[in-house]
């Protein structure tokens, strides 16, 4: 156990020099860190312009940027994912790697844990900013009703599982595909028709079929998702273990096609 996690932990420190010396991970990085600073200016700025609205509170900037990560969480996994897993495939480097003697699980765990440690960064760069923005600019107690800092941070915990989960299904594509083009297309496509056809799906059928759809959609990637951040009726800690399931099945497909089939060219 001791070799598997010293060799993983090595791995891990080789495929970090690899991607560090990549511009479009820097570019990636650059574009989130714009995003979040602009969410932040956006609320900062609204607050100046419009006298009529409550004053923000400094945990309400929190609250404002988790929710923005919430939304954009996906996408940032999506494209990490493809950074980390599909180019291989394109460049043919996958074979490379596995010739150095590594057990394939290894190779996929060390670039899962890699990119999960990037969001991790990413979250809490994120956060600090936020609260700094909100100790600065924010109001001592108005804003968004009261939001408590624990309400803001938990915006954030709940934005952060939600991103590991499309990172899983994202890797488990690009594998199964053999292409980041692929799997950004499809995971994309997936996250945008969740979020417009179920709920149009739940309207129609309670007007027309007098059937409740939500308690349907409820437990797909999109309603977990969403139920975790607490917008459903139940409780939202009953979907955490949901997601979590999600996590490891995505995981575990991807370790058993990786496993059983030729790594040595790719599509793009």
């Amino acid at each position: 156990m001791t070799r598997v996690a010293a060799t993983t932990a090595n791995l891990i420190r080789w495929e970090w020099f690899r991607l560090k010396r990549r511009a479009g991970f820097w570019v990636y990085v650059g574009i989130t860190a714009l995003f979040v600073v602009v969410v932040l200016a956006g609320g900062a700025a609204f607050q100046k312009l419009v006298q009529d609205v409550p004053r923000m509170s400094a945990a309400g900037y929190v609250e404002l940027t988790g929710d923005a990560l919430f939304s954009l969480g996906p996408f940032l996994a999506i494209v990490l994912a493809a950074i980390l897993f599909g180019g291989e495939f394109g460049w043919g480097t996958w074979r490379a790697l596995l010739a150095r003697g590594l057990p394939r699980p290894v190779t996929i765990a060390a670039k899962l844990l890699l990119a999960v440690a990037i969001l991790l960064c990413i979250w809490i760069v994120a956060w600090c900013l936020s609260a700094a923005a909100g100790l600065i600019a924010g109001s001592g107690s108005a804003g968004m009703d009261g939001q408590s800092w624990g309400a803001g941070t938990a915006t954030f915990l709940v934005g952060f599982v939600s991103a590991c989960t499309y990172l899983s299904l994202t890797t488990l594509l690009g594998v199964v595909g053999r292409s980041s083009a692929l799997a950004i297309g499809v995971v994309i496509g997936i996250v945008v028709a969740e979020s417009t056809a179920y709920p149009l799906a739940e309207l129609a059928a309670e007007f027309f079929l007098d059937f409740d759809v939500h308690q349907i959609t409820r437990w797909t990637l999109w309603g977990t998702t969403r139920g975790l951040k607490g917008d459903d009726d139940l409780n939202a800690f009953v979907f955490l273990p949901v997601l979590a399931a999600y996590t490891v099945l995505f995981i575990g497909l991807t370790m058993a096609v990786f496993n059983r089939r030729d790594v040595d060219s790719g599509n793009g």
